[in-house]
């Protein structure tokens, strides 16, 4: 922002307010801005467009945008893994609900072989659910 709002104070002509914005320029951009102005960009055709796009131009953002993104790749894998450690336990969970559903509707049935294969049936989910808490890792 500061080399554009330079560049405008120099098309106005404001001397001032290019100083103003000069003195604003960090320290290591300098020498990059003040070999650009070398070129004389105004006349010069083959100049470079702006002085962020001199080679010497000693940007740490693309390697601080490269440590930042494998920070969020990383950051995102981790609740993506959350996620369906999450959604794995709700499912134990229905489970663990089905089971007692189960075992609640096998009372209300005269039929003995039903009763049985109903309560067979939660005695299986339970085990499933059971094996499933153990498998699982402890959040902590």
């Amino acid at each position: 922002m500061l080399v554009n709002n330079w560049l405008n104070a120099h098309a106005t002509g404001s001397t001032a307010l290019e100083n103003v914005f000069q003195r604003r320029f960090r320290p290591e951009f300098q020498p990059v801005f003040d070999a650009w102005l070398a070129m004389d960009p105004f006349n010069n055709p083959d100049a470079p467009p702006g002085p962020l796009f001199m080679p010497d131009y000693p940007s740490s953002l693309p390697s601080s945008a490269d440590e930042l993104e494998a920070e969020a790749d990383q950051q995102f894998s981790e609740g993506q893994a959350a996620a369906e450690q999450s959604a794995a336990y709700v499912l134990n969970t229905v489970f663990l609900a089905m089971v007692l559903f189960l075992t609640s509707m096998a009372e209300r049935f005269e039929w003995h072989p039903l009763r049985a294969a109903i309560l067979g049936l939660a005695m299986a989910m339970l085990l499933f659910a059971v094996y499933h808490l153990v498998v699982y890792p402890i959040i902590t």
